[in-house]
């Protein structure tokens, strides 16, 4: 299955999982196992459920084995930080553009390893 491969962050949201804002690195395994960064650490989770996928939008349902849960993976925009994720972040920065914006968390991802 072809995921989300046509940016490099996403805004990933959930109504049960306050802990999740933020995707980079976005990877499917054949074992239905999704992989991401999130600035911080790794996380994986168990896809019990694709509900949507399209173009510049992926839903699933995790695994109830794993607390369950619908995750909504969607390209990350400016509005979308200014709005959604900059005061949830440890350093927030302002940015002109989208492009800086982008060029920020890939630092930040190469910052972590």
């Amino acid at each position: 299955m072809k995921i989300l491969t046509n940016k490099k962050v996403y805004y990933v949201f959930c109504p049960d999982d306050p802990t999740v804002l933020v995707a980079m690195d976005i990877k499917l395994t054949d074992s239905n196992t999704i992989t991401w960064l999130d600035t911080v650490k790794e996380r994986s989770m168990t896809i019990e459920r694709v509900a949507e996928n399209v173009e510049d939008r992926f839903v699933f349902d995790r695994s109830q084995k794993e607390g369950g849960g619908t995750y909504t993976f969607v390209p990350m925009t400016l509005a979308i930080y200014n709005d959604g994720v900059k005061s949830h972040l440890l350093s927030p920065g302002d940015f002109e553009s989208e492009e800086k914006m982008i060029e920020a968390f890939e630092k930040t991802r190469s910052n972590i390893w």
